[in-house]
This record gives C-alpha cells, sequence and structure tokens, in this order.
C-alpha cells in the first residue's frame, strides 16, 4: 500500500487530488464521467469507473512528480498532461487532441484555470511561466521570473 502524500479537494471545481509517491491519481465526480486519471512516470492512465477498465493511455516524457491537471470546459473534461517529448503538454479532451510545445526544458508543473480556458506551465529552469489559450492552443503571455534557475512546483 503506498503512502499518501498530500489530499486536497476543491468544492468550486468538483474535483478531487490525492498525490502518492511517483504518481497522481486525479477522481472525477461521478456526476460528470466516471474516470480515474492516473499520471505515473511514463504514462498517463484513464480507467473507467467502478469497473476499473482501461479506457486509454498516454506515454508521456519522465514525470516523476505526476504532473497532471483537470477541468471542464463547456462540460467536457480537459486533462492536461505531459507531451512524449521535452517541454510538450499534451491536452486530453479537445477534438482533436491537442500537444503544445511549451518549453525547451522539461514541465515542472501545469495548471488549468478554474474555468479550464487558460493552462500555465513552469520547466525545470523556474525561470518562465508560460500562459495558453486552451481553445487556440496559443501562447498568451510569457512571464519571466528572472534568469536564476528555482524550483517551481505549483503555479495554483
Amino acid at each position: 500500500m503506498k503512502r499518501i502524500k498530500k489530499l486536497r479537494t476543491s468544492i468550486f471545481t468538483l474535483q478531487s487530488f490525492a498525490a502518492f509517491s511517483k504518481e497522481t491519481c486525479t477522481f472525477l465526480p461521478p456526476i460528470f464521467t466516471c474516470s480515474l486519471i492516473v499520471a505515473l512516470e511514463k504514462h498517463t492512465y484513464i480507467y473507467t469507473l467502478p469497473s476499473m477498465t482501461l479506457f486509454s493511455v498516454y506515454p508521456t516524457y519522465s514525470n516523476p512528480n505526476g504532473v497532471c491537471d483537470v477541468r471542464f470546459v463547456e462540460s467536457t473534461p480537459v486533462i492536461a498532461t505531459l507531451g512524449e517529448k521535452r517541454g510538450s503538454i499534451r491536452l486530453v479532451g479537445k477534438q482533436p487532441e491537442v500537444i503544445l510545445s511549451a518549453h525547451d526544458s522539461a514541465i515542472s508543473c501545469l495548471a488549468l484555470s478554474e474555468e479550464g480556458e487558460l493552462l500555465a506551465t513552469a520547466s525545470t529552469r523556474g525561470s518562465l511561466i508560460r500562459v495558453f489559450d486552451v481553445k487556440t492552443a496559443h501562447c498568451i503571455s510569457s512571464i519571466r521570473r528572472g534568469h536564476l534557475h528555482t524550483s517551481i512546483v505549483n503555479l495554483e
């Protein structure tokens, strides 16, 4: 049994997160969809509940922190997880699926806005935060934090 490191629930977005060592599990409310999203080091898995049937598997770039986020855009869940290449992000749930080239370095964290319209990303270098429009997949802002490297672990 894995030890839980943190648990966070938000009433406003109707979603719960549970982070385990080297994996992140996101539970979507059964009112909207019955899915479990698990982001591991090399893959992101989507299971249907309660049967735990594997629905989809997405290969990812090295993801030791289980970087992943979920929000609802026009009643459709949008999942942001790492893409297969360093610095890329995959947006699942949009039709067609979108791959963003967000940074030159690996992604350290990402966050979708409450409405699911914007996506903020930070790389492992920690000097630049980028904001993307989820609908168009275009970078709408780049925020330079400075020139010194640092670890950005949360973009809420």
